[in-house]
This record gives C-alpha cells, sequence and structure tokens, in this order.
C-alpha cells in the first residue's frame, strides 16, 4: 500500500529529521582552539659588544689574595654577543677572543644566559639561568637550566654529555677564535611578553695556590621588547623678542623597564642663550620624564623673516649595568655601560623684532576688555568719592565752627 507523501513524512519522522540536521551541523562547525602557548616578542639579529680583557676576579677562599690576576688570565674572553628570538625561542651566540678549548685543563670555565622577567613585584633579581660548564668529575660538559629566588635555586633540567653548543673559525692569521651558542624555551616560562637578559663567561683556576674565581659579564643586557625613546617640547615652537625669557617643557616617552640616565646636549643659535634643567637625569621606567629647556632671546638676537632658528636636542641613554655580580651580593648601583645616542629632537624658535611704542599701545588695547579694566575704574571712582566727602565734610566743620565765634 502506498501512502500519500504527507504520511510518509509525518511527525513521526520529526525526531529523526532533525537529529541528522544536529548531526551535519556539528560535524560542519569548528570549535576554535586556542594556542597552547602565547609567544614573546620575536625579533630580528641584535649584537651588543663587550670591551675586552675586561674580568673581574675575587678569591674562592678567604686564604687566596686574587688581586691583579687578570694579567696572568690566557683564556678567552667575550668579545660581543648575538641574539634573535622567533618568540618561542631565545638564542644567542657568545663570540670568544680566542679559540674554544673543548677539553679544558688546569681551569673550570662556563657560559652563562640569564633572564630576567618584568613583573608588578620588581626586582634586580635574575629568574632564571641556562649554564653550561665543564664538569671536572665527569670530564664532559653539562647543561642546566636553573630558576633562581632570592635566597635559594633549583635545577630545572640538566642534560649532561651536552655537545654541538660551540665551534671554532678556521685559524687565520693566528687569531682563530670560538663561539658558543646557548638558546632558552621561552615557552617553558609560559612566553614572557616583557624580559630583561645578560650573559656571563665564568672560570675558576689556581694561581700560586690562590683560588680565584673570574668573571665576564656582558657590558650591556638586552631588553626584549627592543626599548622605544621619543623625545619631544612642549610646544614645539615659540616665538620670542629682544629679552624676552621662556622655558619649554622637555618630555621623554620610554618603554624601558629599567632606569637608564639620560644626558641632553644642543646646539647654541647666535642670539639665543639655551641651557637644559636638568641636563641629566634617571628616566622612570615605562613611564614619561620630564624636563625643561630655559630659553632667553638675547639683545643682538636678529628677527629672520620666514627663517625660524632650529634648536636640537641631543639626547644620549645610559643603561644599567646589570651583570651576575648581582647573585654574589655585590651591588652595581649607578654603574653604567655603554652611552647609546637617541633620536634627535627639534624646537623652533621665532624671534620676533622688538617691540615700538605703537605696538605697546596695540598689545594694551588688544589686552583691555571690560572686565580687566572695571576693576582699576570701580577703584578710583571710589577714591575720587572718598576724597570729594571728606573735603565736604572738612568744610562744613569749619563753616560751623566760625558761626559759634560769630
Amino acid at each position: 500500500m502506498i501512502y500519500p507523501k504527507s504520511r510518509r513524512f509525518g511527525i513521526s519522522n520529526y525526531p529523526a529529521l532533525i537529529l541528522i540536521l544536529l548531526i551535519v551541523m556539528l560535524s560542519s562547525y569548528r570549535i576554535p582552539i586556542p594556542d597552547a602557548f602565547a609567544m614573546s616578542p620575536p625579533f630580528a639579529r641584535q649584537v651588543i659588544t663587550d670591551v675586552p680583557h675586561d674580568w673581574d676576579a675575587s678569591p674562592l677562599d678567604d686564604i687566596s689574595n686574587c688581586t691583579g690576576i687578570q694579567h696572568y688570565i690566557t683564556y678567552p674572553d667575550l668579545e660581543a654577543i648575538s641574539y634573535f628570538s622567533d618568540g618561542k625561542t631565545l638564542n644567542a651566540t657568545l663570540w670568544l677572543s680566542a679559540p674554544f678549548e673543548e677539553k679544558p685543563f688546569g681551569h673550570v670555565p662556563s657560559y652563562s644566559m640569564y633572564i630576567h622577567i618584568n613583573s608588578f613585584y620588581e626586582s634586580t633579581q635574575p629568574d632564571y639561568e641556562v649554564t653550561v660548564f665543564w664538569d671536572i668529575d665527569s670530564h664532559n660538559w653539562t647543561r642546566d637550566v636553573i630558576e633562581l629566588s632570592s635566597n635559594d635555586s633549583r635545577i630545572v633540567s640538566e642534560t649532561r654529555n651536552f655537545t654541538n653548543f660551540f665551534d671554532n673559525n678556521p685559524e687565520a692569521g693566528g687569531k682563530a677564535k670560538g663561539r658558543v651558542t646557548l638558546n632558552f624555551n621561552l615557552q617553558s616560562i609560559n612566553s614572557p611578553d616583557s624580559y630583561i637578559g645578560f650573559f656571563s663567561l665564568e672560570d675558576r683556576f689556581s694561581k700560586n695556590e690562590n683560588q680565584c674565581l673570574i668573571v665576564d659579564d656582558s657590558d650591556n643586557a638586552i631588553y626584549v621588547p627592543i626599548p622605544e625613546f621619543t623625545v619631544s617640547t612642549m610646544p614645539n615652537s615659540v616665538e620670542l623678542r629682544p629679552g624676552d625669557v621662556k622655558d619649554v617643557q622637555l618630555r621623554v616617552n620610554s618603554s624601558i623597564h629599567s632606569s637608564p640616565r639620560i644626558t641632553f646636549s644642543t646646539n647654541q643659535s647666535s642670539g639665543i642663550e639655551v641651557n637644559l634643567v636638568p641636563k641629566q637625569e634617571f628616566l622612570t621606567p615605562a613611564a614619561m620624564t620630564t624636563s625643561f629647556l630655559h630659553l632667553k632671546a638675547l639683545t643682538n638676537a636678529t628677527y629672520r623673516y620666514n627663517a625660524p632658528y632650529t634648536i636640537r636636542i641631543l639626547p644620549n641613554a645610559s643603561f644599567p649595568k646589570i651583570g651576575s655580580t648581582l647573585l654574589r651580593g655585590k651591588s652595581t648601583i649607578n654603574q653604567m655601560s655603554a652611552t647609546i645616542p637617541l633620536k634627535t629632537a627639534y624646537l623652533t624658535v621665532t624671534i620676533l623684532p622688538p617691540i615700538g611704542p605703537l605696538d605697546a599701545i596695540k598689545d594694551t588695547f588688544v589686552s583691555w576688555t571690560p572686565i580687566t579694566a572695571f576693576y582699576p575704574i570701580a577703584a578710583a571712582v571710589v577714591g575720587i568719592s572718598l576724597w570729594v566727602f571728606a573735603k565736604i565734610r572738612k568744610k562744613r566743620e569749619n563753616k560751623g565752627s566760625w558761626e559759634e565765634y560769630e
């Protein structure tokens, strides 16, 4: 028997149709799955240089004397560090002044990279350390990833018999040099969006029974993301007449999470005296810092039609010295690294002609308003009225005395 079309697709079949439609819809719908890890800021290759033969020596026991020990050191030290990141891994190469020793003898070198994460509870203590060191017991290289605290540390991971982290360039003119590669998995610490890094080469050795630790820290730290500085004036142009004095606000906006020292200098233009107040100061981390340009138009300043003067503000930044000495309780306050020039700022100064008698009268009328004129006029009227009343009163008193006399 053939049922009518309306019966073949009757009400009893609706639940099955709805279920089929739901399955089709769900199978075609992609639920967004967030990435397991965010990314730290990626950046292209950067390079920081290091002063040669700048070892810092300290005794490893109470009876050792390591004064002047740097003159006896023949081991390679840091010359430069190159680094880059894809946002997932921080990669760095330590460029040495001499060949890398695959099997050190008579000393115990180590190569380290430190990471300090910028946080709300700011401190100068590094948070993580990646170190490759020579193990004198196993006679192999070991790589440790260490989490640091203010008074403790723990090994997060350790790789013994670590290899393939160095190379030596072919000897050219007797100046073969070595390179050491270090890397750090940023995703393992939840991909920080702002951090500071620095590098260190350490060596332990004996000289005339003196047990010494020698350290060569990188002269400059690395800042991620790469800091930005903006120097500007408020206002960016002024007008002066001979003899006029004006203060212009000098602003420095920075994104860096430290307190670099900013130093200003300017060009001097004939007829304009420029003074910076102050000439140098420490910037406020990740904020705006202000100082002033004190301008004075000298009496010999000449008016130049459509030719204003340009004052160039030349800022230089010196970054705080950050090194592994912090781990050993040594202060680095007020120690600065190399000076880096920042982008020049400009201020336009227009010298107007000296003001004449007609200009003075015009300025007086331009500045005059009923409100500004009311108070002196009212004061004058009150003063005159009091004087008139006093005269009338005195006259009446004199007249009355004469009438009594008569």
